[in-house]
Formats: C-alpha cells, sequence, structure tokens
C-alpha cells in the first residue's frame, strides 16, 4: 500500500487538535497572565496593578509554604516512583498469565479517582482513627507527634507515599512501552557478551531509553506540581496553611479569598516553574534543553 501525504489532508486533521488545545490550553494562559496584572476580585470592576500580585507572592510566607511543601512531595515522588516503576516494569517483561494479572493488579490504583484514593489513605493516615497509628500505638509506640494528615511537617510524606501507590503503575506501562522500542539483538549481544542483569539496565537499556526517561520524569514532575485533590480532601491546607501545595493554595486565595489576580499570579508562576523543570530534566537527561 502506498501512503501519499496530502497537505490538505494533514491540516483538515490537525486542525481540531490545534482549536482545542487553543480554547482548553492556550486561552487559559492568556487569560490567567491577563488577570495576574489586576486586582479583579471575581466580579465588578478591576485596576491595572501592574507586578503587585508577584511582588506579594514573593513576601507571602504561606505561599513559600506551600512551595516548599510541593517541592518536597516532588523530591519524594520523583526519587521513589522512578526506580519502582521501572523494577516493576523489568518484573512483567515476560508474557505470561502471571506477569498479566501482577500488570493489572499494578495498574489498578491509578485507574481510581482522585478522591477515591484519598478517602481510602484517610483510614490509613488519619491520626486518631487511621490504622498506621492504632499499629504503632499496639507495638507500644507514641503517636502523639505522628501527625500524618493535619499536621505541620508530615502531610507532604504522606501525599507523597498516596502518590507513589497510584503513581507507579502509569509510569510501569511507559517504561513497558520503552523497553519494548529496544532491539532484542542488543540485549541478546549484551548476553553473549556476559553482561550481568544490572549491567544490561545501565549500560545497554537505559542509555537506549532517554526519550521514556524523560517522558517519565516529566509526568511525575508535572503531576507533583498539580498536587491538589489529595490536600483538599485530607487537610484542606490546615493547620493555618502549614500542609498546602501550589495548586490547593492558589485555590483558596482564588475562590476563598476572591484575590482572582493574586491567585492568578500564583497560577504564571506554577507555569514558570513547570517549564523551568521540565526543560531542565531535558537538559539532564539529554546533555543540552532540546535536543
Amino acid at each position: 500500500m502506498n501512503l501519499v501525504w496530502k497537505k490538505s489532508s494533514f491540516y483538515k486533521y490537525i486542525l481540531p487538535l490545534v482549536i482545542v488545545y487553543t480554547i482548553f490550553t492556550f486561552v487559559p494562559i492568556v487569560v490567567s497572565l491577563y488577570y495576574s496584572l489586576t486586582n479583579f476580585s471575581g466580579f465588578g470592576k478591576y485596576d491595572y496593578v501592574g507586578l503587585k500580585n508577584f511582588g506579594l507572592a514573593f513576601t507571602d510566607r504561606f505561599l513559600w509554604k506551600a512551595f516548599g511543601n510541593t517541592f518536597l512531595y516532588a523530591v519524594l515522588t520523583l526519587t521513589a516512583v522512578t526506580p519502582l516503576s521501572f523494577l516493576m516494569a523489568l518484573a512483567i517483561q515476560k508474557k505470561s498469565v502471571k506477569t498479566g494479572i501482577y500488570r493489572v493488579i499494578y495498574f489498578l490504583p491509578y485507574t481510581l479517582g482522585g478522591a477515591i484514593v484519598a478517602l481510602m489513605w484517610r483510614f490509613i493516615f488519619d491520626p486518631n482513627m487511621g490504622i498506621l497509628n492504632y499499629v504503632l500505638r499496639m507495638l507500644g509506640i507514641s503517636t502523639d507527634k505522628l501527625l500524618w494528615i493535619g499536621g505541620p511537617s508530615l502531610s507532604p510524606v504522606s501525599f507523597s507515599v498516596i502518590t507513589i501507590w497510584a503513581l507507579s503503575g502509569f509510569c510501569m506501562i511507559l517504561w513497558t512501552n520503552g523497553l519494548k522500542q529496544i532491539a532484542g539483538d542488543i540485549i541478546e549481544a549484551s548476553v553473549i557478551d556476559g553482561a550481568t542483569k544490572s549491567q544490561q539496565v545501565f549500560l545497554v537499556m537505559l542509555p537506549n531509553m532517554k526519550s521514556t526517561i524523560q517522558t517519565v520524569l516529566i509526568l511525575i514532575y508535572t503531576t507533583a506540581l498539580k498536587l491538589f485533590d489529595y490536600v483538599y480532601i485530607l487537610t484542606s491546607g490546615g493547620p493555618n496553611h502549614a500542609s498546602e501545595s501550589i495548586v490547593s493554595y492558589m485555590y483558596n486565595m482564588t475562590f476563598g479569598s476572591r484575590l482572582y489576580g493574586y491567585g492568578s499570579a500564583i497560577a504564571v508562576i506554577e507555569l514558570i516553574v513547570a517549564v523551568t523543570g521540565s526543560l531542565l530534566i531535558i537538559w539532564a537527561v539529554n546533555g543540552k534543553a532540546g535536543k
């Protein structure tokens, strides 16, 4: 079968995607950037205030706390999900009924909604009625300071554990697809040369999976920046904004305090952080950004 590329057909198929992307991605970004330069409160008149909202953001200690929580959450999630999901992908490489069952079990948490996942883990992490502290008390360990959710310091760790459980299965699928792209003769040649399993992983597999590594790392990083549902359901950002993420704090400022202009400024800052971090990941994997 001969495939003939036609410019008219190309634009016909690509135009709907461009329209959808423009409406749901590009336009909201432009609108947020516009409102970030105003004192818009959600209704009524508003004035142009320039970079005042961004200046306020850099002096807002609650926002810095939210950034710190999100950064800790991102680091913990990245360092755990990346190797764990890769090991899961290695474990299910061989096609069999057993590995098929494991694949379904590993992927199942990702299919659950964020609200359902949060409510499930509340029964584990709740400081007073949760299973975790109950077991620790049974073992004679004091749980007075172990506020897994709703406390001043442990909430990001708990959010990370939940995300590791929920996201690893999806990243496993990405790793699995990446492993399938590696030519079989390369693996066979390494076996013939006497390479150990660890040498195959670090000297053969990973160097041939740069695009997959980029995808996995950027997915985990951007997922961390979008943390909202777990915070909103489990802690609502409390106490006193101590467990806020960037998105939950932005939500509270926008819809709780009706500071739409300030909330838009936080959204723009988060966008810059997301793009910058993604470019750094690309640079770290390829040696230079955009390669």
